[in-house]
């Protein structure tokens, strides 16, 4: 199987995916990244209003476009987070598996 488009990869992730790669962009567990792991985009997160953190940062236009995919994907399920907060909730749910 081929690869995905990013528009789908975002779908897939707001539909539960786990696992997936698109062009630049990808899903590991419960977060979808651009580019790398140094950018996620989003992270589901049940115990936040709406379910899902999202980044209000900005990267580069490549990045904002991977954001709307992402953003039009989850609707409106979202609370804004900066990306330095979002790496910080990520490590700690990393934390909590060990």
């Amino acid at each position: 199987m081929g690869r995905i488009g990013n528009r789908d990869l975002a779908r897939l992730f707001a539909q539960g995916a786990r696992r997936g790669k698109a062009h630049n962009m990808f899903i590991e567990g419960d977060v979808i990244y651009s580019y790398g792991h140094h950018f996620p985009i989003a992270m589901r997160l049940p115990n936040v209003r709406g379910g899902y953190l999202f980044t209000k940062d900005r990267y580069s236009h490549t990045t904002a476009v991977h954001k709307g995919h992402v953003r039009r994907a989850i609707g409106d399920k979202y609370v804004l987070a900066s990306t330095k907060d979002l790496l910080e909730v990520i490590e700690m749910k990393k934390g909590r598996k060990r």
